[in-house]
């Protein structure tokens, strides 16, 4: 490690990218119990996971402008407060529409700290020797946080219920906000340019050929890791902390392949 890298921030940006991931690895192991009590059918089971998907895909290039224009910083710290409250909203969910609509907000603060993480990586790494190293681990944030949440869910669940799982998450994610506020650098911002550039990339035909690609990997992995622990526990009768164990080694094959990529 080079001493020029601000290393505390590097730890701070990457905790919160954690906890994003944590947020959508913790719905999989909750959706058994959400379905009892709220009375979910598997369609809406399948909305309540997926909301993350729909938000990133509909708005995360708009964010990205919004972080030139606004501030990287600035805007990574409001989606990780969106996150706390929105999670809390959750915890307190007492239907449907209320969870889908905490899970809709939950979406929009963890666009807006996915997509400013990474600038905020990339500026901690002051020594460029450890920029792709840098950000190699930062593409690890989302396996990592999402096994830790799969794995933490069933001593969790047992102990508060989905509803304290949630508010577990909602306490993480204010550490990370405090831990970003305090330690992370602060890009430049301002670009006047950042939509001319954003649809420049759209025309090109290798960013296109790149993100189909990726949309392909997401839609199966997405798919496996929300039923995963849902097909276990009602079609094979295995216990939530199986489920749970088995479903977080799917999630954490992707880390090597993440941090060698970087």
């Amino acid at each position: 490690m080079s001493a020029g890298t601000r290393w505390s921030a590097v730890w701070a940006v990457f905790f919160a990218g954690l906890v994003c991931g944590a947020y959508i690895g913790k719905v999989p192991p909750a959706l058994p119990a959400q379905r009892v009590e709220l009375g979910l059918t598997l369609v809406e089971s399948g909305f309540i996971a997926t909301m993350f998907n729909a938000i990133g895909m509909l708005f995360g290039m708009f964010v990205g402008v919004l972080c030139d224009r606004f501030g990287h910083k600035r805007l990574g710290v409001a989606g990780l407060g969106v996150m706390v409250v929105s999670g809390l909203l959750g915890a307190a969910a007492w239907d449907f529409s209320s969870l889908l609509a905490s899970r809709f907000l939950e979406g929009v603060g963890f666009i807006l700290f996915a997509v400013a993480g990474s600038a905020l990586m990339a500026a901690s790494a002051t020594d460029t020797r450890d920029r792709m190293k840098v950000m190699g681990l930062w593409s690890a944030y989302m396996p990592s946080g999402g096994s830790t949440a799969i794995l933490l869910a069933p001593p969790l669940i047992a102990a508060w219920g989905w509803r304290g799982s949630w508010a577990v998450w909602s306490v993480a994610a204010a550490a990370a906000l405090v831990l970003v506020a305090r330690w992370a650098p602060t890009p430049r911002y301002g670009e006047v340019r950042s939509m001319k550039l954003a649809l420049e990339s759209i025309r090109q035909p290798g960013s296109v050929a790149l993100a189909l690609l990726f949309a392909f990997y997401v839609a199966q992995w997405t798919s496996v890791m929300i039923w995963l622990p849902t097909f276990l526990v009602d079609e094979r009768g295995a216990t939530p902390a199986v489920a749970a164990f088995l479903t977080a080694l799917m999630v954490l094959a992707n880390i090597p392949g993440n941090i060698g990529g970087g």
